[in-house]
């Protein structure tokens, strides 16, 4: 109501206006703007707390016969949503039933929707004057205020109105009822045609609108691929169904083709394959009995490309099995069958033929003939083979490539593991050479020791003392020998050690080595075979003007017959001596 009522006040359509979203902490406005003075038509304005709901249409009334059914102001106008004269009584029956409550101010009154006393399935509308002071008050209003004047505006009201025990609107409740109507939130996606709007937004699929408005949809979930607004079709009085069903099929039939007539070539591929696809896609239902001329030949168009590269040939549902035999045997072309939803408008605007068809016409009076195989066939035949054997070799030294560099990464860890076990040996090295040096020490400290016991010997008078003396200088010498041993063998296992981690080391050095060599060899004979294979491809394209050389000759002397064979089975022979070495 509130969207109809400014369309026709202000003559501008609804995908012209300009609505101008306002989310602050306790409210929610939307605010409707002409698009070029920018003149506030009407707001909606949400109170997040108090679960209140306002819709206001600027400069309109609301006449008493709104209350019978089947009244409408809209019925003669086709851009308007509303025709059936139900929606402003079966919008305020549900708002009563889920308890909400529902008044309406205009034409200088308010209007309150109830249940009725005795009978809750009724709706009643309690209808008293706006005071005259509250009238007079309202005169000096700004059109930028969001305020409603209750004798020159319409001020629907919903959810805690009036106080008391009333169910509040929630946020959520709110905001998924803004997605009821489209152009709140407009689709960026989207093309306009004059049958309607094709949206192609992922969350707008499965979505079908009218004039601006959601519809409960028949249709499967999943079985639309885009989401559209229709502007000619009208729904029934539930809003549940399309009056008509073949005017739904045919009017997606024409907005599609108005779509790929005017925007990119994406739009049209995007057709073919809804056409296509295994999925019965309801976007091109009936499309065999509804696709124009100029669509069906866009799609033929397109699809010639496809054939040209694919080698392919379509063939129908019907026949299929002879069809398909018939392109294997005699036209040496990939079948592809094709659907019914696009084979039909082909065969029926005469731009495909079957596969008989197709044979017939190419050739009608050809006949079979056996072509004796030329030099140049045969020539080509072996290049053929060759190339086929080089394609072999060639992936046969990209595995060996790969599996060298694997061999390389496994190498480089190995490398990484000496090395961390060559520092460690280092480490112990450099303890040995410590140790070695405090022996070194505590010899020096006997020597000193046992040149004093030498003068101590030499200066003792008596026997007793010199006998015990020189044992104790024996003991402290044997002692003193078994640590130069001990020093000594140290010494040679740390050597022996460092001798081994040069050895491992050496060993990695000379296998990273090896592996690069055979890695850059790899590669210099797979540089070969593609110099080759390119050789053999340019030996496949004959010279025009060897062609002529050779007819010239023929014709001015005999003997140039002679000197062509011997060229040509040098040229063989030059071939398969190339191949020889290519294999080797």
């Amino acid at each position: 109501m509130m969207n109809d009522a400014i369309i026709e006040k202000s003559g501008v359509s609804r995908d012209k206006l300009a609505y101008f979203h306002k989310n602050l902490e306790d409210e929610y406005t939307i605010t409707v703007h002409h698009p070029t003075s920018n003149k506030m038509l009407g707001y909606l304005l949400f109170f997040k707390e108090r679960g209140e709901l306002e819709l206001c249409n600027f400069g309109s009334n609301l006449p008493m016969e709104a209350l019978n059914m089947g009244w409408a102001s809209k019925k003669q106008d086709g851009d308007l949503a509303g025709k059936h004269g139900e929606g402003l009584k079966l919008a305020a029956s549900v708002m009563v039933r889920e308890g909400h409550q529902t008044r309406i101010t205009a034409s200088g009154f308010y209007w309150n929707f109830r249940s009725g006393a005795n009978d809750k399935g009724s709706l009643c509308c309690y209808l008293s004057k706006v005071e005259r002071k509250f009238l007079k008050s309202w005169s000096l209003r700004s059109n930028d205020l969001l305020a409603s004047s209750p004798s020159t505006d319409v001020l629907v009201e919903l959810g805690n109105v009036n106080g008391g025990k009333v169910k509040p609107i929630k946020e959520p409740e709110f905001m998924n009822w803004l997605k009821v109507y489209l152009h709140f939130n407009r689709p960026t996606d989207c093309i306009e045609t004059e049958y309607g709007t094709i949206i192609f937004q992922e969350e707008f699929a499965d979505k079908i609108y009218f004039k601006g408005l959601l519809h409960n949809s028949t249709f499967a979930q999943g079985s639309l691929r885009c989401g559209y607004d229709f502007f000619p079709l009208e729904t029934g009085r539930d809003r549940k169904g399309v009056q008509d069903q073949l005017l739904l099929e045919r009017t997606l039939a024409d907005m599609w083709a108005s779509a790929i007539q005017s925007q990119p070539v994406w739009v049209l591929d995007l057709y073919i394959h809804m056409l296509t696809s295994i999925n019965e896609w309801q976007d091109v239902s009936g499309i065999a009995e509804n696709m124009s001329r100029p669509t069906t030949v866009a799609i033929w168009d397109r699809l010639q490309g496809k054939i040209t590269r694919r080698k392919l040939f379509y063939y129908g549902p019907n026949d299929a099995n002879k069809d398909l035999s018939c392109i294997v045997r005699f036209l040496h072309r990939k079948p592809e069958m094709m659907p019914n939803r696009i084979w039909l408008p082909l065969r029926k605007y005469q731009l495909i033929q079957t596969p008989s068809e197709y044979r017939k016409n190419k050739s009608p009076k050809a006949k079979d003939a056996v072509v004796a195989e030329t030099t140049h066939a045969k020539d080509l035949r072996v290049s053929e083979i060759t190339m086929e054997k080089l394609e072999a070799q060639i992936s046969t030294l990209r595995a060996r490539n790969r599996g060298l560099i694997q061999e390389q990464e496994a190498m480089k860890v190995e490398y990484e593991e000496l090395k961390q076990e060559k520092e460690q040996w280092q480490r112990e090295k450099e303890e040995l050479q410590a140790n070695n040096k405090e022996m070194k020490e505590e010899i020096e400290l006997l020597r000193t020791i046992n040149e004093q016991l030498q003068r101590v010997k030499h200066e003792a008078g008596n026997n007793h003392g010199r006998s015990a003396t020189l044992d104790d200088n024996n003991n402290a010498t044997e002692a003193m020998k078994q640590l130069v041993t001990e020093a000594k063998a140290a010494e040679k296992a740390a050597k022996e050690k460092a001798a081994q981690a040069s050895d491992l080391l050496r060993a990695a050095r000379a296998e990273v080595k090896t592996a690069r060599e055979d890695k850059k060899n790899a590669e210099n004979g797979e540089e070969t075979m593609m110099k080759t294979l390119q050789r053999l491809l340019d030996k496949r394209k004959p010279s025009s003007d060897d062609d002529a050389g050779n007819r010239g000759r023929g014709n001015s002397r005999g003997g140039g017959d002679e000197t062509e064979e011997r060229g040509e089975e040098r040229a063989v022979k030059r071939v398969k001596v190339e191949e020889v070495i290519v294999l080797d």
